[in-house]
């Protein structure tokens, strides 16, 4: 662990995998001290030990918080924890016992702003779920018990910890010290001493497409703004995705003025002379303040914009509309034998993913009396796996009953770079255009194995994987 140089001697590791750090501290002052040197922590598990427990007794209760989503931290001022909610806080403190004493009871949370609590944590929780002499209760599934119960064994067998209180960190790797550049503007590499070392290399035989075919290609580059644009290594990765199509549909595009877009346009074509990209790309979409857009880039060569329109899902302000980002529909023109077809994007709201995949069917059947095609593909993170479409779920999904639709990528394939086994992702044809698709070559393309990436460089690209197919010429 000595390339851990960046960390804090207050954080113990325990072990390093799957792209994060893990380990322990004692208390909320280091773990501040930690958030001072590594802000974006993106998983805990935080845990207390009942003080009131008697001296004799063997039996120990703690609290353990599972990581929640990005956007709700964990934020711990001195000995309050706080769980942050929509700018609010919610706040707990221990019970004030006759005799003077301290006494872990849960109390009706009060709110304070945030905000002015000058909050320093970015740690985000999930579940709350009570452990009792290491029983696990609450609604876990069983594979998360069993491997928060070896988590914690471990930091019990390996670690001297306070009698009170301590904080099992996760880190990932692929967040920069904020002294220490961990990717420091070198191009696609691999690892020398747990730093990137400054190997260039050229693009790999495995990226480039070599068949005569259209390939198309939808990725969710995970929060795709200015920060990310910004870091030259990744930029350089997405750049490679980008130029094994001939379409490129992206996802989460967190692009308000569209200088991340401008950044990655000319990051993609600078050096170019055969292929040149051009974008087209939606409006912002989304019901709150986040917002998406729906980007397409595409060979100028050999693909053409015909047409393109947002399709209209209902009264927004109304609240009766349907998607959380509706599609925007875009018809191509091409030098293939597909002279023309139609992607339809889609990047659903996990939440309302059943409800938002199967209205996609809607959406053909306007596309069809608009345009007067069939030639329809389509494409995007549909959510549509695991705990957001279950198997029972699946005939509730017209796209999926109706047989005159193909979905090309199955629920046998994994679209996510992390340890989960999961097709999110997902590309859906009519009859007509899958006469058009070239037989095997829907899959999932692992870019990190092209690429030769290290698991923590990978997940700062993306958490998904793109999914491609070739239409034949």
């Amino acid at each position: 662990m000595d390339d851990l140089f960046w960390l804090p001697p207050c954080f113990n590791v325990l072990s390093r995998g799957d792209g994060y750090i893990s380990g322990i501290i004692s208390n909320e002052t280091e773990l501040a001290l930690l958030l001072e040197t590594h802000s974006k922590a993106t998983y805990t598990s935080y845990l207390k030990w009942s003080d009131h427990v008697s001296k004799t007794s063997n039996l120990r209760q703690f609290w353990h918080l599972d990581d929640y989503s990005e956007d709700v931290p964990l934020c711990v001022r001195r000995r309050i924890i706080l769980v942050c909610r929509h700018g609010k806080a919610y706040v707990k403190k221990p019970k004030q016992c006759p005799d003077g004493a301290q006494e872990n009871v849960k109390r009706k949370p009060r709110r304070i702003n945030s905000k002015k609590m000058n909050c320093p944590a970015k740690v985000f929780i999930r579940h709350i779920t009570r452990y009792d002499t290491f029983s696990v209760k609450g609604n876990a599934s069983r594979m998360r018990k069993e491997d928060a119960m070896r988590r914690l064994k471990l930091a019990l067998s390996q670690s001297d910890l306070p009698t009170s209180t301590f904080l099992h960190v996760k880190l990932p790797l692929v967040e920069a010290h904020q002294n220490h550049d961990l990717y420091p503007n070198v191009m696609i590499s691999g690892y020398s001493g747990g730093v990137q070392s400054m190997v260039e290399v050229e693009s790999s035989a495995e990226v480039l497409h070599v068949g005569n075919g259209l390939l198309l290609g939808a990725f969710n580059i995970k929060s795709f703004g200015d920060k990310k644009a910004s870091n030259t290594t990744l930029m350089n990765i997405i750049s490679e995705i980008v130029k094994r199509y001939d379409i490129i549909l992206i996802q989460e595009v967190r692009d308000k003025d569209l200088s991340a877009t401008k950044r990655l346009m000319a990051h993609v074509n600078q050096g170019q002379t055969e292929f040149m990209y051009k974008n087209i790309v939606s409006e912002p979409l989304g019901r709150s303040s986040y917002k998406e857009r729906y980007l397409f880039l595409y060979r100028q060569e050999t693909v053409s914009v015909v047409n393109s329109y947002l399709f209209d899902d209902g009264c927004e302000p109304c609240g009766n509309d349907t998607f959380s980002r509706e599609p925007f529909n875009v018809m191509f023109s091409s030098t293939t034998g597909q002279q023309q077809f139609v992607l339809i994007p889609q990047h659903t709201s996990p939440d309302f993913a059943l409800q938002e995949v199967d209205a996609l069917y809607d959406v053909v059947t306007d596309v069809r009396r608009r345009w007067s095609t069939n030639n329809i593909l389509l494409l995007g993170d549909f959510n549509s796996d695991c705990n957001y479409v279950t198997a029972s779920e699946w005939n509730q999904i017209r796209l999926f009953t109706d047989k005159s639709f193909h979905w090309l990528i199955t629920n046998d394939m994994d679209t996510t770079v992390t340890h989960t086994n999961c097709a999110y992702d997902r590309i859906v044809v009519t009859d007509e255009s899958k006469e058009g698709v070239e037989p095997g070559t829907a899959k999932v393309f692992d870019f990190q194995a092209a690429l030769n990436l290290e698991l923590e460089l990978a997940l700062a690209v993306s958490d998904h994987f793109p999914v491609e197919v070739s239409l034949s010429d």
